[in-house]
């Protein structure tokens, strides 16, 4: 035991001494040129900056009357009424509601939609909404896809009564809409604080046609009554009081994009570099000495990887720091929250398994500049492929890929940083095992991968 330690850290003086004999490599390229890219990294950072913010009020929006919101659906609110407008600038303006599809078409919902039709109408320019009936669901849904088919889609919109409606009054009237597609997801995205709900008053007019429905609704309510007094319905809509949250921008995503694909950049030179040193002793035959002499190629391994991992301290720390303190004044850092211990160690693990996975791959071509070669071209064409991975199904299956492309792991963990800073809580030995957020598998924890 106590001669295969003594072998051991000869190695490991062995290995110094060629590194330092390569000291341009060493210092340049490992550690000043990384260095160097993680500050490029922090300065472009810096130019789309706006750092995630707690909200500690309520945010209350402003009443908007039935005229507001149906200008807002067509255009009108922006429109610079100094200037002539011609009827068909008005028209190219008015973003209108093609047609207005229904189901089930009784005398009480075309009564219903043909008001709701007008109102829509009252506003611009336009003649009434057309609208058209089904017989059920499915026939209108089939009918609101054949409307986007062909050179010139049209723009519908759909409603399904789930209140049975006759001559007589209910007391309760509940509907629902049938849009073209889904909903963009930026209305309710963290990311983006679900503060786009505005977007509904554009096609297809979500909100101002519920408000008109409403009127239509309250109308007929009003006309069908027994007292004498007749109202007429005057609606205005206000969007609900938006709790105290955290105030997220792109910019802390950018931020997160910026330094997990320099990091993978920085890995990868280095990677190139770290298993030249073993693969040019097994091309000059160093390996063969070695081993008469009781060395295992084993053991000789282990002693490079070793001193790869105490030598990556020299770089590694500089990155954490640069993320932790390397600011301005005005700016708050990308690691605000976070354990900057782990954090680095996140860094080691992820650069011990790129080194072994190097070492492997660069084991099977017998030329050390075919194996750096081969080694470079696969990791980054897996890691363009794992770019344009968008669905859960694929994102969740390169969870696993990335065992043997470490630079997948590394983009999730970073992901996992990215949102734990947004919530100003960081990552931290108590969320290290759970996932940051329900769209995450659980295996895509930092402390799992």
């Amino acid at each position: 035991m106590n001669e295969t330690i003594r072998i051991f850290f000869i190695l490991l003086m062995k290995n110094w001494h060629v590194r330092k004999k390569c000291w341009v490599r060493t210092i340049v390229v490992q550690i000043i040129i990384p260095i160097g890219f993680f500050l490029i990294a922090q300065t472009i950072r810096l130019l789309s900056d706006n750092s995630a913010k707690y909200v500690n009020k309520i945010t209350y929006h402003e009443i908007q009357s039935k005229q507001n919101i149906l200008n807002y659906r067509c255009g009108l609110n922006n429109m610079n009424y100094h200037e002539i407008q011609s009827k068909q600038s008005l028209q190219n303006r008015t973003c209108r509601l093609n047609i207005l599809r229904f189901t089930p078409e009784t005398s009480a919902t075309i009564d219903l939609i043909r008001y709701t039709s007008m109102c829509l109408s009252e506003y611009t320019i336009n003649s009434p909404v057309n609208f058209s009936g089904a017989v059920d669901e499915q026939t209108m849904v089939k009918d609101l896809t054949q409307d986007q088919v062909g050179d010139f889609p049209v723009e519908s919109l759909g409603i399904v009564f789930e209140t049975k409606l006759d001559d007589s009054v209910p007391i309760n009237f509940k509907y629902k809409f049938r849009t073209k597609g889904a909903l963009e997801t930026n209305l309710y995205d963290a990311e983006e604080n679900g503060n786009m709900a505005n977007r509904l008053m554009l096609p297809p007019t979500v909100v101002p046609l519920q408000l008109c429905l409403d009127e239509a609704y309250i109308n007929w309510v009003s006309q069908t009554s027994s007292g004498a007094v007749k109202y007429s319905p005057k609606i205005s809509i206000q969007q609900m009081p938006y709790p105290p949250y955290t105030k997220v921008d792109r910019g802390t995503t950018i931020g997160g994009k910026i330094f997990s694909e320099t990091i993978k950049f920085v890995f990868l030179i280095i990677l190139c570099i770290e298993i030249a040193y073993p693969a040019i002793e097994k091309n000059i035959g160093i390996n063969i000495l070695m081993s008469v002499n009781g060395v295992t190629a084993k053991m000789n391994l282990l002693s490079w990887f070793t001193s790869a991992a105490v030598f990556s301290t020299f770089y590694l720390a500089p990155f954490v720091i640069i993320m932790r303190h390397f600011m301005p004044p005005e700016v708050v850092p990308f690691l605000s929250f976070g354990d900057p211990f782990i954090v680095w160690f996140v860094l080691l693990v992820n650069l011990c398994h790129t080194i072994s996975f190097g070492y492997h791959m660069s084991s099977h071509f017998w030329k050390p500049s075919n194996g750096i070669f081969a080694t470079f071209v696969f990791l980054a064409v897996l890691n363009n492929i794992s770019n344009f991975a968008t669905s859960a199904a694929i994102r969740h299956t390169f969870l696993y890929i990335g065992l043997i492309c470490p630079s997948i792991l590394l983009q999730r963990m970073f992901e996992e940083i990215t949102v734990y800073e947004s919530k100003l809580v960081g990552i931290s030995w108590s969320n290290m095992f759970t996932v940051s957020s329900a769209d995450v598998p659980s295996e895509g924890s930092v402390g799992v991968m």
